[in-house]
């Protein structure tokens, strides 16, 4: 009788197992100057997924210092054609977690097909919260790929940026990111609920 709770308790285990890898921040950097928002603005960039099976889990917003940030920014997460897929309020202070830099809130997965992706957070103008710029030992988390700085100024709330010049040539001016999650097995290998119930009661009979 001691055979039964001890396989159900590994099946259920085994089922229950997130097929997802620990989320990471798309991009992190080491070291970078600094700007300020002279008018509204949202700032942030492309980039490019590369790899299979990528899903945005968070979106954050850069807090220099890691002391806490002195406004609430919206983030946003738009596809190449410019359609948003996901979006969330970062609040002031140290309330949202922080992580490499940026403090993340989470979001609903989001599924990043490979393609171009375009993130960013709104700014205020005079916003006391700067954004890096110039950015040093950049790196990018598997399969994602950092294209372009990208901002857009006198917007009054948060809207895609899509300007990329006269700063071209400058690595970064973050203000939004992402974390990317890695699922780890196709959805189709994750046994359906009826299957789960027959292989338990299967493991509950055989124990008996």
């Amino acid at each position: 009788m001691r055979l039964f709770p001890a396989l159900a308790a590994s099946l259920l285990i085994s089922l229950g197992s997130v097929a997802m890898a620990a989320p990471q921040s798309a991009l992190t950097f080491t070291g970078s100057g600094l700007t300020g928002a002279g008018a509204d603005t949202t700032r942030g960039y492309g980039f490019t997924v590369t790899g299979s099976n990528l899903v945005a889990a968070q979106l954050g917003v850069w807090d220099e210092g890691g002391d806490g940030l002195a406004e609430s920014h919206q983030v946003g997460l738009w596809n190449s054609t410019g359609t948003l897929l996901a979006s969330v309020t970062v609040g002031s202070g140290t309330s949202a977690a922080l992580v490499d830099g940026f403090r993340y809130v989470d979001i609903v997965d989001v599924p990043l097909a490979v393609g171009s992706y375009t993130v960013g957070a709104f700014f205020i103008g005079g916003s006391q919260d700067p954004q890096a710029l110039a950015l040093v030992g950049l790196a990018t988390a598997p399969g994602i790929t950092y294209d372009v700085l990208r901002y857009i100024n006198f917007v009054p709330s948060l809207t895609m940026p899509t300007t990329t010049s006269p700063l071209d040539g400058i690595t970064g001016l973050i203000g939004g990111t992402l974390m990317v999650d890695a699922i780890t097995a196709p959805a189709s290998e994750v046994p359906e609920p009826q299957s789960a119930l027959l292989a338990l009661m299967g493991f509950g009979l055989l124990s008996l």
